[in-house]
C-alpha cells in the first residue's frame, strides 16, 4: 500500500465550492475509475499502520472489520491532472490492485485503481519523459 505521507505530499482538503467546476470540468479529462473504503479523517495511526501491509482493498476490508472500524464502500472518480505529478506516476507504478491512502475532506479514503476512463477528445496524461543527458546521446 501507499500512503500519502510515504510521498512527502500533502494536498489540502477540498472545499464544497469547486464541486461544479469539478464536475464540468470531469467530461473533458481523463478519470480515474476507484472502488474505494472511506473511513473517519479522526482515525488512529495504529489503524493506518496496520493496514499499510494490505495488498488489496479486500485485505483492507478485512482489518477493519477486525478492529471493528466504520467504513463505507464506494466506486469513485479521480481526477488525475489536479493531483501533484509525483503523486500520479506513484499511483500508476503501483501493481494492479494495489490500494493507496489519501485524505479527502471529511474522510480518508483507501483506493484501488479499477479503469482510466478517456472521454471523447480529452488526453491521456503521461508522466513526462526525461530526456537523455548530452553525453549518453553523443557518438
Amino acid at each position: 500500500m501507499i500512503a500519502l505521507a510515504l510521498l512527502g505530499l500533502a494536498l489540502a482538503r477540498p472545499s464544497a465550492a469547486p464541486i461544479q467546476l469539478a464536475q464540468d470540468e470531469a467530461a473533458t479529462v481523463e478519470q480515474w475509475q476507484l472502488d474505494q473504503v472511506r473511513i473517519a479523517p479522526d482515525t488512529s495511526d495504529k489503524v493506518l499502520k496496520q493496514i499499510e501491509p494490505t495488498h488489496s482493498l479486500d485485505e483492507v476490508i478485512a482489518v477493519l472489520n477486525k478492529l471493528h472500524i466504520p467504513f463505507e464502500r464506494t466506486p469513485a472518480v479521480l481526477l488525475p491532472d489536479r493531483m501533484p505529478e509525483k503523486l500520479r506516476t506513484s499511483i500508476l507504478a503501483l501493481p494492479k490492485g494495489e490500494p493507496f491512502v489519501l485524505p479527502e475532506g471529511p474522510f480518508i479514503s483507501i483506493s484501488v485503481l479499477i479503469a482510466r476512463k478517456l472521454p471523447p477528445g480529452a488526453v491521456r496524461w503521461q508522466a513526462p519523459r526525461r530526456s537523455l543527458p548530452s553525453s549518453l546521446t553523443e557518438s
